[in-house]
């Protein structure tokens, strides 16, 4: 007997969460902006710093909106992963 795995497939109106990987510090206090993401700062061994923000975004609009705040902070975006 062959297993189905059931695939859950990403829809633009639908929420996924979310790990974005960007250079430099984007500080604690603008988790609101971020739509309550949560957000980690580690450093590099180049001394650089990556800063980590998780968590559920509500559909791919407000995904843009996440990405255009972090390049107004002129952070430059290092990856974006759907982790659902």
């Amino acid at each position: 007997m062959q297993k189905t795995t059931k695939r859950k497939f990403l829809r633009p109106w639908s929420p996924a969460h979310y790990r974005i990987h960007v250079q430099g510090l984007v500080p604690e206090g603008c988790a609101e902006i971020f739509y309550g993401m949560q957000i980690t700062s580690s450093g590099n061994t180049d001394l650089s710093t990556v800063t980590c923000l998780s968590g559920r975004i509500a559909d791919q609009s407000e995904l843009m909106g996440v990405l255009n705040s972090l390049a107004e902070m002129q952070l430059s975006i290092l990856s974006i992963e759907c982790i659902d």
